[in-house]
């Protein structure tokens, strides 16, 4: 019976030590492993956010283009708040505020601003596309011989009407 309890005195560290590196391997394993998905995870999201810049980036540079010129393709502008919209929802389904709290109410914050301001392109769009037409119209009837007075009059308030409207919605 000595023998026995010797050998298990023996045994007994080499055992402890044993499962004591088990568990220490195993925890280092579980630690990679979340770490691994936290870093994917993480550049998923923080991909999304740059592509969210870029796209309204260019939602912005067609919107610049939309008031430059008279003659303009607004299907361009509809692609780019569709395709912004796009990533915004894949990064509402993600659902990272699991990962960051704060900035996932940021991101809420940031989410019903460009709804308003898509809100305003379209108003904008609407209201743009009148002035336009008109501004097309008074360019044809130029052509056909009006009085020059009753032109530069006509044409100097419309520009006068798109020019304000421009600038109020660049001061929302």
């Amino acid at each position: 019976m000595n023998r026995i309890k010797e050998n298990y005195k023996k045994y007994q560290t080499a055992i402890e030590t044993l499962v004591f590196g088990f568990i220490i391997v195993l925890s280092i394993l579980y630690f990679n492993s979340y770490t691994q998905q936290y870093l994917l995870n993480s550049q998923k999201i923080l991909t999304n956010l740059e592509k969210i810049r870029a796209k309204e980036l260019r939602l912005n540079y067609e919107i610049l283009k939309n008031n430059v010129f008279l003659y303009y393709d607004n299907d361009k502008i509809v692609k780019a708040v569709n395709d912004l919209e796009n990533n915004i929802n894949f990064l509402k389904k993600h659902k990272f505020y699991n990962l960051y709290k704060k900035d996932f109410e940021k991101f809420l914050n940031y989410n019903s601003e460009i709804k308003e301001k898509i809100n305003n392109i379209y108003e904008i769009q609407t209201i743009n596309s009148a002035i336009k037409n008109s501004l097309i119209f008074f360019n044809e009837k130029v052509k056909l011989k009006i009085p020059v007075k009753d032109v530069d009059s006509i044409y100097s308030f419309g520009e006068i009407s798109f020019n304000s409207l421009f600038l109020d919605f660049l001061l929302r």
